[in-house]
C-alpha cells in the first residue's frame, strides 16, 4: 500500500478538510468517517467509487532510507528530504478493488492534505501532488 509522508505532529488525518479540498482542487466526491486508528475515505469520481482506509503511524528510519533510495531512483532532488521533514506516515490502503487511477488520484489528494511526498509500494520513485495526478491521468486513459 502506497505511504503518504504528513507534517502532521498527532497523526490525525484532517478528514473534513480532505473532503472539502477533494471537490474543490480535485473533482473528487469525498466522504470520510475518522474512527479511532483509522479514518475511511468514500471516494467517487465520474461514476466510478472506492473506499479506502487511511492509517497513522509515526515515520520510521528505514521509511526515510526508503525515501532516499527512491529519491535516487526516481531522479527527483529534494523529495527525500521533505519526507525526512515529516514525522507522520498516512497508509493508503484500497478496501474493495478500485482501478488504479482511481487509488492513485486518492493518494495525491492525501499528499495534498499531508504536505509530504507519495512513497509507491515499488519504491521507484517519490511522487508529489501533481506526478499522482499525472500518472492518475495516465492510467485513466488507457482504461478507456
Amino acid at each position: 500500500m502506497p505511504l503518504v509522508f504528513a507534517q502532521s505532529n498527532d497523526g490525525a488525518f484532517p478528514a473534513r478538510i480532505a473532503e472539502q479540498q477533494g471537490a474543490t482542487h480535485f473533482g473528487l466526491t469525498v466522504t470520510a468517517e475518522a474512527g479511532v486508528n483509522v479514518t475511511t475515505l468514500n471516494v467517487s469520481s465520474g461514476g466510478v467509487r472506492a473506499t479506502y482506509h487511511i492509517s497513522a503511524r509515526p515515520i520510521h528510519e528505514d521509511d526515510v532510507a526508503r525515501a532516499r533510495a527512491a529519491e535516487l531512483r526516481g531522479r527527483v532532488p529534494g523529495m527525500a528530504d521533505l519526507a525526512a521533514r515529516c514525522r507522520t506516515a498516512w497508509l493508503v490502503e484500497p478496501v474493495n478493488d478500485p482501478p488504479e487511477w482511481l487509488t492513485w488520484e486518492c493518494c495525491a489528494l492525501v499528499a495534498f492534505v499531508a504536505l509530504g511526498p507519495i512513497l509507491p509500494d515499488d519504491d521507484a520513485s517519490l511522487l508529489g501532488v501533481r506526478s499522482a495526478r499525472e500518472r492518475a491521468e495516465r492510467l485513466r486513459a488507457a482504461a478507456g
